[in-house]
C-alpha cells in the first residue's frame, strides 16, 4: 500500500473517526473543515466506524494518529474478507454437498470487482455491505429449509436493517428480498406467514432501533431522502405492514386473500411511499441537488451504467460471467426435485438477474453484489461439472476435463479471456487480492509535506478537485472545499465551476477564491475528466498558462500535484 488508500472514500473515514477520537460527538457526522464555515454532513453510520476507531486508538501510542489510521486501514478489509469466505461457505451448505462449499473460496477470489472491496486500504463500508447482503441471504434461505425456528427470520431482519444503515446501495436486495419471501409465504401458508412475519417486525424494528442509536432525538422525524433517516423506517415499515396482512390472510381458509392481500398492501405502501418521496423512484441519489448531480455523475465511473462503458467489448467481458452465473442457477431451479429447493433457487436467479439489470442499465457499482449472487451457483454447476466428469470420462481425459472446467468456472471468463482482448499481459495490471493495489493517479505525499510546512495551516482553505478532497483532509490540517460526496453541495459546485472557467471568465474564478478565502489551490496533473480540457483554467494551469493572482509553490516531489498560492488582491 505504501501508505496510500484505494478510495477517497477510505479517507473519509479515518477523517471522520479521527475526529470523532479527538472528541467531536458520537451523533456529530459534520465534517468542519469540509466546505466551511458551516461544514458538510458525512453519512457515513458511526456504527461502522466502531472497529476502526477501537483499532486505531490501540495503535495510537505506538504508531501516532496517521500510521495507527493506515494500519487499521490495511487490517481490517482482509479480516472482513475472512468473514466473507466462512458467510460464502456457510450460505453454500444450504445449495450443495458440505464438502464442496469450500471451493466458494476458490471461486470468490477471482470475482475482481468484489474483490476490490476488501483489498488492504480500502477500510469503507463497502466491503462490509457486501458481507451483510450475504448473511442475509443465508439467514433468508435457512429460514425456507426451517420454518419451526424463529431464529432465522428474526436474524434476517437484524442483519438487513444493520445493512440498511450501513449503505443505502442495499435498497435493492432488500426490497427484492422483502417480496421473495412475500411470494413465499403467499404460495405456502400459515408456516410461511409467521415467518414473513416475523422477518417484517425484525426489519422495521432494528431499523428504528439503529436509527435511534445513531442519530440525535432532534433528528429521529427527519425526513431526509439522502441519509438514513425517517425515509427508511416508513419504508422498512411498509414491509412489515405488507408482511403483516399476508400473515393474517393466512389465518382465513381462504388461499386467493393471501395473494389478494399481499399484492394489495404492496401496491398501496409503496404507492404512498413513491407519492410522499418521489424522487427515490430514481434511487437513493435521486433527491440530491440536480447541478451537483451532473458534475459528480459524469465523473464517477461506478455511477455510469455498463452500457454507457468504452466499448462493445468491455461490456460483453463484464456480463460473461454473470450470465454464467444466472444461466447456472436457472439450469439449478429448473432441474430442482422439489418445491423447497425451487424456492430456494429462484433466489439466486431473482437476485442475479435484478443485479445485472441494475448494473448494465443504471450504475455499473451493482455488479459487485452480482458476483456476489454468482459464487454460489457457479460453485455448484462446477460440483455437478467434476461429478459428470468422474461418470463418464477415464484416464488421462479425466485430469485434462477438470482442469478445463476448473479454468473455465472463474479463471478464464474473469482474468484470462479480459486480458488476452485487452492485450494485457497477465502478470501486471490484474487486480487480485491480497497482494495487488490500485493505481494511483497522483501520490499527494510529497504535496502534503509541503503544506504542512507552510504557514498558516490550521483552517487556511484549499481550492482543490473533488477526488483529493479526503486525502488532503487526512494528510494535513488545512480545511477544503471539494470531496466526492452529495452532501458536499456548495463546494463541489465551486471547484467545478473554478476549474472549467474559460480564458474569458478569469475574473469570475478569481471571484471564487476571494469569496471563499482559499489560500491555495492544488492540482492533480493527470487530471480527471471532470476538469480536463485545453482551454479551461484546469488545463490551462496544467500546462503553464497562470493566471496573475497566482503564484506557483515549487517543492521537492511536485511531479505529481501542482500548487499555487493565491495572491493578496493588492499584489497585481
Amino acid at each position: 500500500m505504501q501508505g496510500n488508500l484505494p478510495d477517497s472514500d477510505d479517507y473519509m473515514y479515518l477523517d471522520q473517526v479521527l475526529d470523532w477520537l479527538k472528541g467531536q460527538s458520537w451523533f456529530d457526522n459534520i465534517q468542519q473543515r469540509l466546505d466551511p464555515p458551516h461544514g458538510v454532513l458525512i453519512v457515513f453510520s458511526r456504527l461502522t466506524e466502531l472497529p476502526i476507531a477501537a483499532l486505531i486508538w490501540l495503535l495510537k501510542p505506538f504508531l501516532g494518529a496517521i500510521k495507527a489510521a493506515i494500519a487499521a486501514a490495511a487490517i481490517i478489509p482482509p479480516l472482513l474478507f475472512a468473514l466473507l469466505l466462512i458467510t460464502l461457505r456457510w450460505s453454500a451448505e444450504i445449495y450443495m454437498d458440505k464438502s464442496w462449499t469450500r471451493v466458494t473460496a476458490f471461486i470468490v477470489l477471482f470475482a475482481a470487482a468484489l474483490l476490490y472491496q476488501f483489498s488492504p486500504g480500502h477500510v469503507d463500508h463497502h466491503g462490509l455491505t457486501a458481507l451483510l447482503v450475504l448473511a442475509g441471504f443465508g439467514c433468508a434461505t435457512r429460514m425456507i429449509t426451517d420454518t419451526d425456528n424463529s431464529l432465522w427470520p428474526l436474524a434476517a431482519g437484524l442483519v438487513f436493517s444493520f445493512a440498511l444503515t450501513v449503505g443505502l446501495e442495499i435498497l435493492p436486495p432488500l426490497v427484492l428480498m422483502a417480496g421473495w419471501i412475500g411470494m413465499w409465504a403467499m404460495t405456502y401458508g400459515k408456516k410461511a406467514a409467521r415467518c414473513a412475519l416475523l422477518y417484517g417486525l425484525s426489519l422495521f424494528i432494528c431499523s428504528a432501533l439503529f436509527l435511534i442509536i445513531t442519530t440525535r432525538p432532534t433528528e429521529w422525524s427527519l425526513l431526509d431522502p439522502l441519509r438514513y433517516s425517517a425515509v427508511y423506517i416508513v419504508l422498512t415499515g411498509g414491509i412489515s405492514l405488507s408482511l403483516g396482512g399476508i400473515f393474517l390472510a393466512a389465518q382465513t381458509p381462504w388461499a386467493r386473500l393471501r395473494y389478494i392481500a399481499g399484492f394489495a398492501l404492496a401496491l398501496i405502501t409503496a404507492g404512498l411511499f413513491f407519492k410522499a418521496f418521489p424522487a427515490l423512484i430514481t434511487g437513493p441519489y435521486g433527491a440530491m441537488n440536480t447541478d451537483l448531480a451532473r458534475v459528480m455523475f459524469a465523473s464517477i465511473t461506478e455511477a455510469q451504467p455498463l452500457i454507457k462503458s468504452s466499448s462493445f467489448v468491455v461490456t460483453v467481458l463484464y456480463l460473461i460471467w454473470p450470465l454464467m452465473g444466472l444461466a447456472a442457477a436457472i439450469w439449478f431451479f429448473r432441474r430442482a426435485r422439489n418445491a423447497q429447493n425451487r424456492w430456494l433457487w429462484s433466489l439466486p436467479v431473482l437476485l442475479i438477474a435484478a443485479h445485472i439489470l441494475l448494473g448494465t442499465f443504471y450504475q455499473i457499482r451493482f455488479m459487485v453484489l452480482v458476483q456476489l449472487f454468482c459464487v454460489i451457483p457457479v460453485t455448484a454447476a462446477l460440483h455437478r461439472g467434476m461429478i459428470w466428469i468422474g461418470k463418464n470420462c477415464k484416464g488421462r481425459a479425466i485430469g485434462l476435463m477438470e482442469l478445463g472446467l476448473l479454468l473455465l468456472a472463474a479463471p478464464f471468463p474473469m482474468m484470462i479471456v479480459p486480458a488476452i482482448v485487452n492485450n494485457a499481459p497477465l502478470d501486471t495490471g490484474i487486480l487480485m487480492f491480497p497482494v495487488a493495489t490500485a493505481a494511483y493517479e497522483c501520490d499527494m505525499r510529497s504535496l502534503a509535506y509541503e503544506l504542512n510546512h507552510r504557514s498558516p495551516a490550521d483552517g487556511a482553505l484549499i481550492m482543490n478537485e473533488m477526488e483529493s478532497g479526503p486525502e488532503l483532509l487526512f494528510r494535513t490540517s488545512y480545511s477544503i472545499l471539494g470531496a466526492p460526496f452529495h452532501t458536499d453541495v456548495q463546494g463541489n459546485l465551486d471547484a467545478a465551476q473554478f476549474f472549467s472557467s474559460a480564458p474569458t471568465d478569469d475574473r469570475k474564478a478569481e471571484a471564487i477564491l476571494r469569496r471563499r478565502h482559499a489560500a491555495y489551490v492544488t492540482l492533480c496533473r493527470k487530471m480527471v475528466p471532470l476538469y480536463r480540457g485545453p482551454d479551461n483554467l484546469a488545463g490551462r494551469l496544467n500546462t503553464g498558462k497562470i493566471p496573475a493572482w497566482l503564484k506557483p509553490v515549487h517543492y521537492i516531489g511536485e511531479q505529481d500535484y501542482l500548487l499555487f498560492e493565491v495572491k493578496p488582491a493588492a499584489d497585481f
